[in-house]
């Protein structure tokens, strides 16, 4: 009997529609979801011993799991990314925007929304089995270490049905170019440029459940985005000021691929929570913020 491999594993995902072949995510690690189901135990009382029996909720099977991609150019100018409906189901909006005002839009531009159900579908292929997730909704989890391509995360939370035997379906992964996070790429913090080591962006989605008769949904009741910067300390420790004097900070992110297109997270708005030094030989901080609701993810 042939094996199961968990590499054979396709997965596709969509925002008010069922995800199709087009709607391939390029993903980084193989996906391993959790699922769960409400059930119980209950004793029939028969004057004898061993009369534990269980009951399960035939109309429950909730998934979580995290999907992981690389970072990838969108080629370039207003095109729209391959991550596009996985962004939007983590409750993000993109639009293209004209950043010149040369009457041509030149860069795909994402700004987080506040609509609760922002939720979609994704379709799971392993190996031939075949899995649907609806009312999924996500958070967004992106990580820049200097030496690797960025990453985005997205944990998951939706409904599965019962799987069944289905071949993978043929699919075009994302052939742009990855973003690698080099010693030239621009990491600025209130436009003074940082010996980043890594930096991370949580966006901190709150996803809760209503299951009730007739409603049955996941759903985005606020998120608080999280930013944490590592860097190598010189002279200047001036991050405990800024900390205990509450200063408000901005941070961006620049990355670029090597035809020159650009990704760029900016954070206007960033407000200190704590700092950590550590190492033996070289003096590492890392800075912990929570940024306010005006940040964009630009890809141009």
């Amino acid at each position: 009997m042939a094996k199961r491999l968990v590499k054979n594993s396709v997965i596709l995902a969509a925002v008010g529609a069922t995800p199709t072949a087009s709607n391939a995510v390029d993903i980084s690690d193989a996906f391993q979801p959790s699922f769960s189901t409400k059930s119980g135990e209950y004793k029939q009382f028969d004057g004898k011993m061993g009369t534990t029996k269980t009951w399960v909720d035939k109309d429950y099977l909730s998934v979580s799991g995290t999907i992981s991609a690389f970072l990838r150019s969108n080629g370039g100018g207003a095109n729209i990314p391959k991550l596009d409906e996985m962004f939007k189901m983590a409750g993000l909006t993109g639009a293209a925007v004209d950043t010149d005002s040369d009457g041509t839009n030149d860069a795909y531009v994402y700004t987080p929304n506040s609509d609760e159900l922002a939720n979609g579908e994704i379709i799971w292929y392993l190996d031939g089995i075949k899995r649907h997730f609806t009312g999924v909704s996500a958070n967004l989890k992106l990580d820049f270490e200097v030496g690797a391509p960025a990453k985005a995360s997205f944990d998951i939370q939706g409904y599965s049905d019962t799987p069944v035997e289905e071949a993978n379906p043929s699919v075009t992964l994302d052939d742009n170019d990855l973003l690698v996070v080099t010693s030239m790429q621009a990491v600025t913090l209130s436009g003074t440029t940082l010996s980043v080591t890594s930096c991370s962006f949580d966006l901190g989605n709150q996803i809760n459940e209503i299951y009730a008769i007739s409603d049955k949904s996941f759903y985005r009741s606020d998120f608080t985005a999280k930013v944490s910067i590592t860097e190598k300390v010189g002279s200047d420790i001036g991050y405990w000021a800024e900390l205990l004097s509450g200063q408000v900070k901005s941070l961006e992110i620049e990355l670029t691929d090597r035809a020159g297109h650009k990704f760029v997270l900016h954070l206007p708005t960033l407000s200190y929570t704590n700092v950590n030094e550590s190492g033996t030989d070289e003096l590492e901080a890392t800075r912990e913020f929570i940024a306010s609701n005006d940040f964009t993810i630009t890809y141009m």
